[in-house]
């Protein structure tokens, strides 16, 4: 790969700066600001259900936050010259939470867990800019949904996402050695926010942009105004395991050899808007299983781990750096390392370690309309070999 050092290139009068009067370009000048107030309390539990002592915690957050977004949106009367525009909303949310442990115990506990937590939206999103486009293929089209005019930009009036949720678990521990554990979960997602919605808009106001044949032609004045919106939510639900055993749980000679392993199984879903199919929540794959397999002893560890996950609905860039929805491939990645740390004589403190990332080369792909033929990306990246030395003292 060749590459430049824009900066010098500029600085030596290889490079001469001309700004770019494309609106689309103008567009992509906005800012975002929150001021956000929090207010909190939070108060503890010690005490008993019968014989069961209980531990935890429950509280509230009051969320004030002012949102305000400066940009450019294109003027109808002027569309080569886009003027500023500014806009924002405010909003107040009471976020209630509740954290119990019951020691049942042999060293047996039960978690339960309650709580309505909130996320922003990505800042683009938030953005006031909205930019304005024609396109001259499709002058003679009369569905609005592929029509000649159509606008895309952001929402400063979004609200965030709300999450109401809860989980409960089991855990057993085996002195400080091992634990087994199992915890099953549900969340309610309401203000999900759709980050690719549409309205219809009449753009009769852009008409004196064309001829008077091409007047003649168009096939429709009503187009497609994009961007993001709070969509009708959805929910997230699903299982965990976990276990960390070591080997002298079955015989003292297998002390040094260990095994981690776990595994989410989930279940998602939500509606972007109304009418439309549900799909599952983007980045988030049903089946998630990471392994390690690992034998320490006398300065010597060794360990060989495998991540696994399943295929899941991904939101890349597209064309323009747009965002769109991709189905993502499983993969299963395979990683090792092996290592020794010396503890006595002259070079007690050094050591030394070899790592290897997919060794397995293990590639990433996507592919359109949930059809693993139709591949849109097929990257491989190579296994990745590391050596390092440490010293201590």
């Amino acid at each position: 790969m060749l590459a430049y050092d824009p900066t010098y290139l500029l600085k030596n009068g290889y490079y001469t700066l001309i700004a770019d009067a494309n609106p689309a370009v103008q567009t992509r000048n906005w800012s975002v600001r929150e001021d956000v107030q929090v207010a909190y309390a939070k108060f503890d539990v010690d005490t008993q259900a019968g014989s069961i002592p209980v531990h935890g915690n429950f509280g509230l957050q009051v969320v004030r936050t002012d949102q305000f977004s400066k940009g450019v949106a294109v003027n109808p009367s002027t569309p080569a010259s886009p003027t500023v525009t500014d806009d924002g909303s405010k909003y107040t949310y009471a976020l209630p939470s509740l954290n119990l442990t019951f020691d049942m115990g042999n060293e047996l506990y039960v978690r339960l867990g309650a709580a309505r937590t909130l996320a922003r939206a990505r800042m683009d999103e938030l953005r006031a800019s909205q930019s304005f486009n024609q396109n001259t293929s499709r002058l003679t089209s009369t569905d609005p949904n592929n029509s000649y005019f159509s606008a895309n930009g952001g929402n400063p009036n979004l609200r965030p996402y709300i999450a109401d949720g809860f989980d409960l678990s089991v855990e057993k521990y085996f002195g400080r050695s091992a634990y087994l554990s199992a915890a099953v979960y549900h969340k309610e997602l309401s203000n999900f926010i759709n980050s690719n919605s549409s309205s219809y808009k009449d753009f009769s106001d852009y008409l004196f942009l064309l001829s008077s044949a091409q007047q003649s032609q168009l096939g429709t004045k009503i187009g497609l105004v994009s961007g993001p919106d709070n969509g009708d939510g959805g929910f997230i639900r699903g299982l965990e395991l976990s276990a960390s055993l070591q080997g002298d749980l079955l015989w003292e000679p297998l002390k040094p050899f260990g095994l981690i392993i776990s595994g989410s199984f989930t279940d998602s879903e939500v509606t972007l808007e109304k009418g439309t199919n549900p799909i599952t929540i983007p980045g988030l794959s049903k089946k998630v299983i990471n392994t390690t397999f690992y034998y320490e002893k006398d300065g010597f560890n060794a360990r060989i781990s495998n991540r696994y996950r399943g295929k899941f609905l991904g939101e890349v860039a597209g064309l323009s750096a747009a965002r769109i929805f991709r189905t993502v491939n499983e993969e299963s990645v395979l990683d090792a390392q092996i290592g020794y740390e010396f503890r006595d004589g002259p070079l007690s403190g050094l050591s030394l370690l070899l790592q290897a990332n997919n060794i397995t080369d293990e590639p990433f792909k996507t592919y359109d309309n949930n059809d693993p033929r139709q591949t849109i990306d097929y990257q491989k990246y190579g296994a990745t070999y590391m050596f390092g030395v440490s010293y201590r003292y």
